[in-house]
């Protein structure tokens, strides 16, 4: 598990890289097909490849996942669509619906005479290209930082009410480094992310959420500390 901090594009933003080229690739040709109203729709304007590349979840790509999601929006007289409104997604909890309402704002029909609602369901597909998947087994590296002396602490009930959906799905353990500035109650401030591993699971958002549940002993002008996640017991 690396805790290192190096410089230059991290291994988060060269993957990203990748995704979107393979995506370009792959969605093209599954475009026409992407989104599909009734018969009777005419849509002037959808998403580009490069749309559907920008939103597509993280997660889901690192696992190689196609998914489908649903949602009815109102059109305005313009066309465009508005008030939109997640009916189903599939496999759910992949953050496909988040995207599908994302690409709402592509979308744009004929000019209408009176404003109307549409179930519009689009589909996201992988192609036939594997995505990278996220690494299991890390490199060896230097120990995570001691564990300073802490007042208060966030409880079991605590790390299991921000666990990672996905991650928690996919039974998925996670570490984070956390720096952070201590005020003179002990209270932690101004948290930021020094690593994260497995990455794009979300394990950092839910450490500095976590955060504001630490206490030092004393005040200390900065701390780094990490952040364990194991599995909540079922």
């Amino acid at each position: 598990m690396s805790f290192a901090h190096h410089g230059g594009p991290s291994s988060d933003q060269i993957e990203r890289a990748k995704l979107k080229t393979i995506f370009l690739a792959a969605l093209l040709p599954a475009l026409a097909t992407a989104a599909q109203a009734s018969a009777a729709s005419e849509w002037v304007q959808q998403p580009r490849p490069a749309d559907f590349a920008a939103v597509y979840p993280p997660v889901a790509a690192n696992l190689a996942l196609s998914g489908d999601a649903t949602i009815h929006c109102r059109v305005n007289r313009a066309g465009r669509l508005r008030a939109c409104k997640l009916e189903q997604e599939t496999p759910a909890g992949y953050g496909f619906g988040v995207a599908a309402l994302t690409l709402a704002g592509y979308f744009r029909m004929a000019p209408q005479g009176a404003e109307s609602e549409i179930s519009v369901p689009i589909h996201f597909p992988m192609g036939d290209h594997p995505a990278p998947v996220v690494a299991q087994t890390p490199a060896p590296s230097p120990p995570p930082p001691a564990e300073p002396n802490w007042a208060v602490r966030p409880t079991s009930a605590d790390y299991a009410a921000v666990y990672p959906s996905v991650a928690a799905n996919l039974e998925l353990a996670g570490a984070v480094v956390l720096r952070c500035t201590a005020d003179g109650e002990g209270r932690l401030r101004g948290c930021k992310v020094q690593d994260e591993s497995p990455r794009g699971y979300g394990f950092g958002d839910a450490a500095l959420t976590l955060a504001a549940y630490f206490r030092l002993t004393s005040g200390a002008s900065e701390v780094t500390f990490p952040v364990r996640f194991s599995m909540p017991k079922r």
